[in-house]
């Protein structure tokens, strides 16, 4: 490569650096400009309206019942909804790990496979029907 062919390369690629940064930091700079006319601080708003965003005394009484708690992986999963724990603790007990570790703890699952010694397939599979079974026995409970 001649030395004038390499000079041409390194000027067309900082050309096209500099306008992708460019172009970039624009992009960037709209983002926040829709994100600011959208977005209303918390000092500019009444107090009636403040008000409103607080959770209904539902929602409180809700999180503040017991709960039931499931052991899965060494930690305590609390669920609050009679229903939810009653269908699943009427789940086999492979069947309420995956979904415990999948929906409660946010494991992935190669994760899941990996800790019970199964194929991420399978795991995908079982979870698929443990789901199905536990979709069928809430609404039998309707």
């Amino acid at each position: 490569m001649t030395d004038r062919y390499r000079v041409f390369n390194e000027i067309t690629f900082q050309a096209y650096a500099i306008t992708a940064i460019k172009r970039d930091i624009e992009k960037h700079r709209r983002r926040l400009a829709r994100r600011r006319d959208m977005e209303i601080p918390f000092a500019v708003l009444e107090d009636n309206t403040l008000y409103s965003l607080v959770p209904e005394d539902e929602i409180l009484e809700a999180i503040n019942k017991p709960a039931s708690y499931f052991s899965v992986a060494n930690k305590l999963i609390p669920i609050h909804s009679a229903r939810l724990a009653q269908a699943i603790s009427a789940l086999l007990p492979w069947e309420r790990d995956i979904i415990l570790r999948y929906y409660f703890m946010r494991y992935r699952d190669e994760e899941i496979a990996r800790a019970i010694n199964r194929s991420r397939a399978s795991i995908q599979r079982l979870r698929t029907q443990a789901l199905k079974k536990l979709k069928d026995m809430l609404e039998a409970t309707k």
